[in-house]
Parts: C-alpha cells; structure tokens; sequence
C-alpha cells in the first residue's frame, strides 16, 4: 500500500469518528433540550 493511499484511509477514518462524535453530541444536546423544556411545564 502506497503512503498515499494510507493516508487517504486515515483521512477517512478521522471523518468518520468526527460524524460519529457529531451524532452523540447531537443526541446529548436534544436530551437536554427536552429535559429543559419540561421542567418548564
């Protein structure tokens, strides 16, 4: 395997932990948006 085309896939495993991290902070966000929407009620 070329240098290149290592660092292609590393690039491509970096990209799919930061969507992976995006989507868990995401879910964390919404659970706190709802948790503070009903203690309003």
């Amino acid at each position: 395997m070329t240098m290149q085309q290592e660092d292609i896939e590393e690039n491509a495993r970096a990209q799919l932990r930061r969507e992976e991290l995006i989507e868990e902070i995401e879910e964390k966000v919404g659970r706190l948006r709802e948790l503070e929407e009903a203690s309003w009620k």
